[in-house]
């Protein structure tokens, strides 16, 4: 089992910061724009600095992007965040999660 699952199941109360916080970013992140990719791949840092850690900032940011559109069942909207990340500029460790989440969430 993965870090963020792990520390989400054991209630880790950083871990529920760091998502809520990652949900509020996504609020302001606009899904039809049409430089979506570069928009969040522009972001990626303020993810890395939100959690302190650049591997779990990721993680957190593909995961919370994808599951807030899984939560209402609006999994176009899911698939064109996983397509934006995969395919913007965003570090390959982000894309590799992307597809990972594609995988994980059946999109």
């Amino acid at each position: 089992m993965n870090k963020v699952a792990k520390e989400l199941m054991n209630e880790n109360n950083k871990m529920l910061e760091y998502y809520s916080r990652a949900k509020e970013i996504w609020t302001s992140i606009d899904i039809t724009d049409k430089n979506l990719s570069k928009k969040i791949c522009n972001r990626q840092h303020e993810f890395e600095q939100l959690c302190r850690d650049r591997n779990l900032g990721q993680k957190i940011m593909v995961y919370s992007g994808i599951k807030k559109y899984i939560d209402t069942s609006d999994n176009q909207s899911a698939i064109v965040i996983c397509d934006a990340f995969i395919n913007g500029n965003c570090c390959n460790e982000v894309k590799q999660l992307a597809r990972k989440a594609r995988l994980d969430f059946n999109l």
